[in-house]
This record gives C-alpha cells, structure tokens and sequence, in this order.
C-alpha cells in the first residue's frame, strides 16, 4: 500500500485529540493510521514549548513539500564533496549511487540516489559552473527520458485488433497475422512472436 500524506481533516483531529489527552494508537485507529505516523506528525510540526495546532502544522508540511529532496541532500556537505570528487575521478551517477548504498546500507544520511546525483549537475550548471564536464557524456542537461508507455500507438498506420474483420475470428483463411514484441531486461533481447 502506498503511503499518503496527512490532510488537514486530519490534522485537524490530531489537534483535537491530542491536546484532550488521547493516546497516538487511539488517533491512529480513527484515522486508519500507524501509531508512529501521529507520533510523528505531532513530534515533527509541534512548535517548542506550545502544544501541536492543525493549522501551523499544515503550514510547515507545505512549506516542506516546497523544498525538493535533493536541495535537503545537498545541504549534507561531506556527501556532496563526496559526490563531486567521485564524479571529477571518472564516476557515473549511478555508479556513485550504488556504492554509497552498498557501503552504507542502514544510513540514508550517507546516500543519494543517482537522479539527485544529476540534480545538483544541473544546479551548478545554472549557477555557471562546469560539473557537467565530469559526467561520463558531458550534457549541459539531461534528455528527457522517454518511458515505454510513451511508445503505444506510435505504430504508423496500425489498425487496432478491434477493427479486424469478423472473418478473422473464424480463423478459416491464412494469412491473418498477430505480431507481438517484447524486450527484455536491458541489454539481454528481444522476443518476437507472429501468429497466423
């Protein structure tokens, strides 16, 4: 199941039933929440020395989606530098990426994902500077990447299974063919299969 961010209706709830004293499990059990999910959002937007209110919480978890993951990444210096030295070495994103997870696979403190990698090419790029020209290919900016989904339909004059001929269906003649293709993991092929 994938996870979903409080709302304000929620938010709103925990402000009520936090301040009269009810327990995280209980409010998690309205909500249909994890216990440490309240916990955490109560823990995470409670201002020092007040008690937890809906509507500045609500503020801040904006003001937190504003700010992208990598930018919070790049506030981590040592992993930057870190970054910068392994990719002016001759490393690509990805194999810097996949190292530090390797060596550090309990600390997310001490690993970047490639993606965030290519965020901050991007940014000293935009601020003038040339870590672009240590990336493997040396692209001022990245291609957008196209997904496979992208590619359904692009067949130039197909016609659609639905608008084949009934005759077809009865499969009395030869020469009513189906072709199909599908690739493999990258790099491994390609399978073909034609169908009269």
């Amino acid at each position: 199941m994938s996870y979903e961010h409080l709302n304000s209706f929620e938010r709103k709830a925990i402000y009520y039933r936090h301040n009269s004293g009810e327990s995280y499990r209980s409010i998690g059990r309205l909500l249909n929440r994890h216990h440490t999910t309240i916990m955490r959002e109560v823990k995470r937007n409670k201002p020092p020395y007040y008690t937890y209110f809906d509507e500045s919480a609500e503020d801040l978890a904006v003001e937190r989606k504003k700010k992208p993951r990598h930018a919070k990444k790049f506030s981590n210096k040592t992993l930057y530098q870190h970054v910068v030295h392994k990719l002016q070495e001759g490393w690509s994103p990805d194999a810097i990426a996949g190292r530090l997870k390797k060596n550090h696979p309990n600390d997310k403190g001490k690993c970047v994902s490639h993606e965030t990698i290519y965020q901050w090419v991007i940014k000293d790029y935009q601020v003038g500077g040339e870590l672009y020209k240590a990336l493997p290919k040396r692209h001022k900016k990245r291609k957008k990447q196209r997904k496979y989904g992208d590619l359904r339909g692009k067949i130039k004059n197909r016609v659609s299974i639905h608008e084949r001929p009934d005759i077809v269906e009865k499969r009395s003649r030869i020469g009513d063919w189906e072709g199909d293709l599908v690739e493999g993991k990258k790099g491994s092929g390609y399978i073909v299969t034609h169908v009269d």
